[in-house]
């Protein structure tokens, strides 16, 4: 019995090690390919990104369930990010909701314009 213990405990917490690597890597992968873009076309300079809290979906209200399965059987998954951005001297916050497919990104859209 304790041995089913200690193994429930060991895969619960490699499951939620994993899922911060993914939140990472997803995250990263934003930045580097859609955000740093878009605010640098704008004359904007990204500073860093925070995550939001468990279960929190930043300056979204959303209150939804964010693991969606749509009518092909593939799975959606929203995860969000704070971006702090330097915008004519001043710091600016803005959420960006990522939505992805296990490791790729299908859309970032943000909760204001920048």
């Amino acid at each position: 019995m304790i041995l089913f213990i200690l193994i429930s405990i060991l895969l619960i917490s490699l499951f939620i090690f994993l899922q911060i690597i993914i939140y990472r890597s997803l995250v990263k992968k934003a930045i580097k390919k859609y955000i740093e873009p878009q605010l640098n076309e704008k004359g904007y300079a990204f500073i860093e990104y925070k995550w939001p809290g468990f279960l929190s979906s930043g300056d979204f209200n959303d209150l939804e369930v964010t693991l969606v399965t749509n009518k092909y059987g593939n799975s959606s998954n929203d995860c969000y990010a704070d971006i702090y951005y330097q915008a004519e001297r001043n710091t600016k916050k803005v959420t960006a909701k990522i939505e992805s497919t296990f490791l790729s990104i299908k859309k970032v859209s943000y909760s204001s314009e920048l």
